[in-house]
């Protein structure tokens, strides 16, 4: 979600920043089942925020809905510049629908009964494989099948391994710890205060006066 800036002093950058920030901290905690306020309660801004989302069973939707009113709330203050803020409420909205796709994958696992056929299919070819083999290739039968079965049955632990990428403690799940603690830091750096470089600029006469060449 790209950040809102604006030079009124009334709007905190910072609180959207954290409140982001949380909601990506929450939601990875949603899709590894846990249900704790641990790692993101420091980012909300307030006792009220910390209550709301802890009662909630969806966390993550419901710092949208904080998100949410922070871009109302601030909108008021802002009427000048209304389009960034409609702007701000369709990434809102990018959020929300992504957190619905990533919870589909996390929630729909393999059926059983295709694991189970897999695995009596696979079973059985490995063992009917070697009397197959044995005419042509003779004693080579036996480190041919060995590869085969290697190769064979880790096709299939990758399969069931991608069906839930967002675990913990697997070298092939994915890394949500690194992505969180890049968008916090961005958040962070995005939301500092900030002058507009079109004051540090000077104007073309004063550049004209000082003796620089402007092409």
């Amino acid at each position: 979600m790209r950040m809102v800036r604006t030079a009124d002093p009334n709007v905190d950058c910072n609180e959207l920043g954290n409140l982001v920030a949380a909601f990506c901290y929450s939601l990875k905690e949603r899709l590894r089942g846990i249900n704790t306020m641990e790692q993101f309660s420091v980012l909300l801004n307030n006792q009220r925020q910390i209550g709301y989302v802890d009662a909630a069973k969806n966390k993550p939707l419901a710092i949208s809905q904080l998100i949410t009113d922070w871009l109302h709330v601030n909108s008021e203050m802002c009427r000048e510049r209304a389009e960034v803020w409609r702007t701000a409420e369709s990434y809102m909205a990018l959020l929300i629908d992504a957190q619905g796709g990533l919870e589909r994958i996390a929630q729909t696992p393999i059926p059983f009964s295709y694991v189970v056929q897999i695995n009596q299919i696979l079973g059985a070819y490995l063992i009917t494989l070697p009397f197959a083999l044995f005419h042509a290739f003779g004693w080579y039968t036996v480190p041919a099948v060995v590869l085969i079965s290697f190769s064979l049955l880790g096709v299939e632990q990758a399969g069931l391994m991608m069906e839930d990428p967002f675990g913990v403690g697997d070298s092939s799940d994915l890394n949500l710890d690194g992505i969180c603690n890049a968008i916090l830091t961005n958040m962070k750096f995005m939301s500092m205060e900030y002058e507009p470089l079109v004051d540090k600029v000077p104007l073309l006469s004063e550049k004209k006066r000082v003796g620089i060449s402007v092409l």
